[in-house]
This record gives structure tokens, sequence and C-alpha cells, in this order.
């Protein structure tokens, strides 16, 4: 599924009051597909409170819904795996239609690419951008790390469209254009 099929099919947000009958799109609007909203999980929300006061800032400004991606980097973050996020992102939409807002949300992560990241995947499961097969991955080198190849091959040759988070920070730009 690609990711504006997931965006636009309802059985795939989790709490839009907007899409409660089956066939109908999301409603028209901005789509944020790289926040960290799940609070208390990473470096993002501290607390319910403070998703929910993003979340109507977003509501402000034209967004419909957005992508909850969390870092996923065991190093630093051990616990995050995409069935937590999964139910986090439960646990946050039963929040906002609590707090009366009408705003989809969709699990993901932000997958940091490291030495044994396909291990990892194939132990905890692929990140995809809510039923999507896209899938949010960083990494922050100076140099092309050698895992990063093997890591977007894999995650292609499984079906997977890997998206490049924070390009601007990477300080390997001279080899972005010959590896990707």
């Amino acid at each position: 599924m690609t990711l504006e099929t997931a965006i636009n099919d309802e059985s795939t947000a989790l709490g839009s009051a907007s899409s409660a009958s089956v066939g109908r799109s999301l409603i028209p609007g901005r789509v944020d597909i790289h926040s960290h909203l799940i609070p208390s999980i990473d470096d993002g929300c501290e607390d319910v409170d403070e998703s929910l006061r993003c979340i109507r800032r977003l509501k402000a400004a034209g967004f419909v819904g957005s992508f909850c991606t969390p870092h996923m980097w065991p190093d630093v973050f051990p616990l995050i795996t995409p069935e937590l996020v999964k139910v986090a992102t439960e646990q946050l939409v039963a929040d906002v239609h609590a707090a009366g807002l009408d705003y989809a949300l969709w699990p993901g992560g932000e997958l940091r690419f490291f030495d044994d990241v396909v291990s990892w995947m194939q132990a905890h499961g692929v990140p995809t951008l809510g039923k999507s097969s896209a899938v949010l991955v960083d990494f922050w080198e100076e140099r092309w790390p050698k895992y990063a190849t093997p890591a977007f091959q894999w995650l292609i040759d499984q079906g997977y469209q890997p998206i490049l988070a924070h390009p601007e920070r990477l300080d390997c730009h001279e080899e972005l254009n010959d590896r990707l």
C-alpha cells in the first residue's frame, strides 16, 4: 500500500471521527509524516497535555492527522518497537477523543540505521508509516556507513519504500547521489 493510499484509506487511520464511515476519505488537509507526539516514549512530548497542545497547534495550521514516529534506536531507546508504538498510538487516540479532538493518528517510527538493523527488524518488525510500505529511516554519520546500503537493499527487497529523514543533517552529502 502506498503512503497516499494509507492516508486516504480510513481503515488505516486511528482516531479520526471524520473517517467513521466505510469508503469515506480523510478530510482535506495536511498530514504530518514525522512527529514525536506520543508522550513519554522518546525525546518528544513529555506528557499527554503537551501532546494535546501540539495536536491543537497542528489542527490550527490545517493538519488533519499525523504519523507517530518516535525514535527507534535500540542503543538509546531499547524498549521502542513497532508493537509498542502501535499500542501507544492507540492510547494517544483515546486521549485525543477524550479531549474532543477530531485528529487522525497512524503508528510509525523513525528507525535509526545501525550495524545490525536488519536482524533487529526481523526480530521486532518493520516500522511502516501506518499500513503503507513506507519506512522512515535515518543515520548520523560523517561518511556513508557500511550498514546503510545492505539495510536499504533489504527493505527494498522485502517490498518496502525507505524514506530518509533529515538528509540535510548528514555530513556525507557528496555520497548521497551515488548511494541512493
